[in-house]
C-alpha cells in the first residue's frame, strides 16, 4: 500500500473510533494516529499550537503531521506553532 492510502486508512480509522470514545481529544487522536502510521513504518509528529488573539483563555490544539501533510487536527491557520515531537 503507498503512503498515501495508510494516511487516509489512519484518518478515518482514528475518526470513527474517536466517535466511540468518551472525552477524546485532538491530542489522544494525534497520538493513536502516531502510532498506527508507525506501525507500518511511516514517520510523523505530533504538532502542538495554541490559538492566536483568545485574549488571557489559552486554547491549545494538536495536528498529526507526515511528510509535510497534517493528517489529523484540520487547518492550523490562525494557531500560532509552539513544538513538534516524533519522529521525522
Amino acid at each position: 500500500m503507498c503512503q498515501h492510502g495508510r494516511v487516509a486508512a489512519c484518518r478515518l480509522g482514528v475518526a470513527a473510533a474517536a466517535r466511540f470514545v468518551p472525552g477524546a481529544t485532538c491530542l489522544t487522536q494525534a497520538l493513536s494516529g502516531q502510532y498506527l502510521l508507525a506501525r507500518k513504518g511511516n514517520a510523523s509528529n505530533i504538532r502542538i499550537g495554541i490559538e492566536r488573539g483568545t485574549g488571557e483563555q489559552l486554547k491549545a490544539h494538536a495536528w498529526l503531521v507526515s511528510d509535510n501533510q497534517i493528517v489529523l487536527g484540520g487547518s492550523i491557520d490562525g494557531f500560532a506553532h509552539l513544538v513538534d515531537h516524533g519522529s521525522r
